[in-house]
């Protein structure tokens, strides 16, 4: 580097996907769900991505966003270890809100699984997100003269 304190970053997320299983670890002790989404912070008609690390072959995802309700509701059937959900960023989800999710194993009865593979029946996660809302502010400006006394009409414009 020619100035020699130059310092430099960069943060790369990179999802790879498929059908099979994937062995996220055994992170927690608890039945936590990880989302991870495409962005922080979204536009307003954008589409969300959220990725889902499932530790289940098989389940059935309850997935909703939420504000002060649900604004966005599905119950989807998922294989693999990295199912993704899409959804449409609206209005009523400024200046921010989350998703929740659900995820139930679905698949080979307990009886026929083998014994101490599977610890959990139920996953569940939340991940918060913003939407932007530099377009929404409101710009005023005043003009007041310095000297106001009580008692006095004064004009704003």
């Amino acid at each position: 580097m020619a100035g020699g304190n130059e310092t430099s970053a960069t943060d790369v997320q990179i999802w790879a996907t498929g059908d099979s299983p994937i062995g996220w670890g055994d992170r927690y002790r608890n039945n936590r769900l990880d989302i991870k989404l495409d962005k922080k912070t979204y536009q307003i008609g954008d589409t969300a991505t959220a990725l889902i690390q499932s530790p289940y072959p098989e389940g059935e995802l309850y997935f909703s966003v939420v504000r002060h309700a649900p604004l966005y509701q599905s119950v989807t059937k998922v294989q693999g270890g990295a199912p993704q959900i899409q959804f449409p960023i609206t209005a009523d989800m400024l200046p921010n809100a989350a998703v929740e999710a659900v995820l139930v194993r679905q698949g080979k009865p307990l009886a026929e699984v083998e014994p101490g593979s599977l610890d959990k029946l139920v996953r569940i996660g939340f991940a918060p997100f913003t939407t932007n809302v530099d377009g929404n502010y409101l710009k005023v400006e005043t003009t007041v003269k310095p000297t106001v006394q009580p008692g006095r009409n004064r004009q704003f414009s």
